[in-house]
């Protein structure tokens, strides 16, 4: 047998490719057992997958894209949750976002616009005096006060054709009724505003 090997060995020194041509025949005939693919192939798979999968899904094949997560235990989250519930605080802000818009353009006209406080008034928009009581919010004082605010400034009547009771009655009224309308706006704005800032 010793000499059988040195005889391989000095073949192989003096012939390079017969000592590949050995190995790939010693590959060829080599078959793992059944145990030793399983080791193998286990070990490959678990540095593969996670321990534990991330999703979940009831039809084989069919996953939904917002089961999968790239992290293991990220915890998935249902679209649906995002949205607002009916009683959700921040839900009132969006509703009453209009009004509060219009609320702060007559503020903006009292302070910051030309003239005397007829003029004022006269240049706040028409849209902000047709607000509804369930446009403003039901806190506090600001319904009520819209509606002082509304009644005082539509009193009177037309005065000819094409004329409005506002224009009439900003245009008649007597500048002490008057500084009552930019007060009660004042008074709005103020509640108003304190609402829509509050911490929900």
């Amino acid at each position: 047998m010793g000499s059988r090997c040195s005889s391989e060995n000095g073949e192989a020194a003096h012939n390079p490719g017969s000592l590949g041509q050995a190995a790939g025949r010693a590959n060829a005939s080599f078959r793992p057992s059944p145990i030793l693919r399983a080791r193998v192939d286990g070990t490959v798979l678990r540095r593969l997958l996670p321990d534990k999968p991330s999703f979940r899904t009831s039809i084989p094949g069919k996953i939904s894209p917002t089961q999968i997560s790239t992290e293991p235990n990220m915890k998935q989250t249902n679209p649906s949750s995002a949205r607002l519930s009916a009683n959700d605080p921040r839900l009132g802000d969006l509703r009453y976002s209009r009004a509060y818009t219009q609320s702060i353009e007559a503020l903006h006209a009292l302070c910051c616009g030309r003239g005397n406080v007829r003029s004022r008034l006269e240049a706040i928009d028409l849209e902000y005096y047709s607000l509804k009581d369930t446009d403003l919010p039901e806190t506090g004082e600001i319904r009520a006060n819209f509606r002082k605010l509304r009644a005082l400034s539509i009193r009177v009547s037309p005065r000819w054709e094409g004329d409005g009771r506002l224009p009439a009655t900003l245009a008649t009224t007597h500048y002490t009724a008057l500084e009552k309308i930019a007060q009660l706006a004042w008074d709005i704005h103020r509640e108003f505003s304190e609402y829509m800032q509050r911490d929900v």
